[in-house]
């Protein structure tokens, strides 16, 4: 079953293994960089039915670390477009984008270089948004809680990212909304 051909819309899967998105922390500016393109070239030559793309920021403030994909602006859009036309310059593999919000979970370290903690002011620290204003951990900052007006800009965000993932040709779109992200602030406190 698992080898089995897939079709979703009218997108074909050659069978129904998909390489789930996974953080990278490679990325400048937001873009993708050389890290990208071998990873996912890779992957496109695996044999998998499709690749999901890493958790990629609708904004700046909705990135984890400074190291984040993020797709707000053209000069993001054009970097994704040139990664994803690379990749079907020689593989049919169909390529998704999971878009997220890190919301209080942002404004971190990458990993590697400390695990689970919170950037400073002297390390461009910014300040992260959530559902309520209760802090991640003891050692974390406090997040604003988003009112309507945030609420407002946010959801036009994801709707923009949303906008040009399609542009770019994205066959697939995934929203993330577990592992404690903004989304899933909001279904628990």
């Amino acid at each position: 079953m698992i080898f089995k051909k897939l079709k979703i819309n009218n997108i074909h899967l050659k069978n129904r293994i998909v390489v789930s998105p996974m953080c990278q922390y490679s990325a400048k500016k937001g873009c993708p960089t050389i890290w990208h393109y071998n990873h996912l070239s890779k992957l496109a030559n695996s044999g998998a039915g499709m690749i999901m793309i890493e958790s990629t920021s609708v904004n700046n403030n909705g990135k984890i670390t400074h190291q984040d994909l993020c797709l707000n602006n053209n000069f993001q859009e054009r970097k994704f477009k040139k990664l994803k036309k690379y990749i079907n310059s020689f593989s049919n593999t169909p390529i998704g984008i999971q878009i997220s919000h890190a919301g209080r979970k942002g404004s971190s370290w990458t990993p590697w270089i400390k695990s689970n903690t919170p950037l400073n002011k002297n390390n461009n620290s910014w300040k992260t948004y959530s559902a309520s204003s209760i802090k991640r951990d003891k050692h974390w900052p406090k997040p604003k809680e988003l009112n309507k007006k945030n609420l407002k800009n946010l959801l036009n965000d994801f709707k923009n990212t949303t906008k040009r993932a399609k542009r770019i040709g994205f066959e697939c779109l995934e929203l993330h909304m577990a592992h404690g992200y903004l989304l899933h602030q909001f279904l628990s406190p």
